[in-house]
């Protein structure tokens, strides 16, 4: 189900399959095949490594729910806002830096006639800032692209939510389901697995989106609610389908869900055993 998923989160080589017995589980394969100093084991067992990333879709499945919900309610507001600082600062910033650089560059030319450099230093430095200049403005290009994008909004059947949205129900992973929403998946020493999504830009962008709206709701153009709306979880907190400012803070970007599930102990009977205290999973 895993090959070609796994990755070492320190060497980046591959995380294998293996079997002892009736036990499967993944293994680094440079400590496996190469060295047992070139790299630690990063072992984990398939049962919790299906069992975490099972966790991590519901997760990011709920969240592309939740936002598909936030996203028709702005939608639907008289007013909503399209104008992101953080890209109007960034494409401020970068064509400052390329009109300076061009500037620069035109100045080289005397430089050299003067005898302020060489010939070769002409060259080189000249180089250097065509270099530089062509990276900013492909930099440039790709900002200004990203900010027409959003100022044309977020419909509330993007690409990126249906594909999440659609396994509301899912209680079993599939490969199809991991080829489908997952990229790869980074296998730590301690047990812990890190699940790098598909869309992960498509969803760093929704979030923005929702985030410049994400103010009171008389500022966003809609009336205050008639009553609360239940916490949509788990990234954020709504009210009335936007935000009061309090509520920002909430907010985050995820393109990686970092997964630690609250496993169960064989020990249940000691006062400190997990599941006495919370619920937990059961790692079969």
């Amino acid at each position: 189900m895993f090959s070609g998923f796994l990755k070492c989160a320190d060497c980046g080589k591959s995380v294998t399959r293996s079997q002892s017995g009736k036990n499967v589980y993944y293994a680094c394969s440079t400590y496996k095949n190469r060295s047992r100093t070139a790299c630690t084991m990063h072992s984990i067992k398939h049962n919790r490594l299906e069992a975490a990333v099972l966790f991590a879709i519901q997760y990011q499945v709920s969240t592309a729910v939740s936002y598909s919900e936030i996203v028709a309610r702005i939608n639907a507001a008289p007013l909503k806002k399209s104008q992101s600082h953080r890209l109007n600062d960034q494409i401020a910033a970068k064509e400052k830096e390329l009109t300076k650089i061009t500037r620069y560059k035109q100045s080289l030319y005397q430089d050299w006639k003067d005898g302020e450099i060489t010939q070769q230093e002409y060259r080189e430095m000249k180089a250097d800032y065509e270099r530089q200049a062509a990276g900013l403005s492909d930099l440039l290009a790709r900002l200004t692209a990203e900010r027409k994008e959003l100022s044309n909004g977020v419909d509330q059947q993007h690409p990126a939510l249906v594909a999440f949205a659609k396994y509301q129900n899912i209680e079993k992973l599939t490969r199809e389901i991991l080829i489908e929403l997952v990229d790869h998946i980074k296998v730590y020493e301690n047990g812990n697995i890190s699940v790098h999504f598909k869309f992960a830009d498509e969803f760093r962008k929704i979030a923005e989106y929702i985030e410049i709206n994400t103010t009171d709701t008389a500022e966003a153009g809609c009336p205050p609610p008639k009553h609360k709306i239940p916490t949509i979880k788990p990234l954020v907190g709504n009210a009335g389908g936007f935000f009061y400012a309090k509520e920002r803070e909430k907010i985050k970007k995820y393109s990686v869900i970092y997964a630690d599930p609250p496993w169960q102990y064989q020990r249940s009977k000691v006062q400190g055993a997990a599941q006495n205290h919370y619920p937990t999973m059961a790692g079969r």
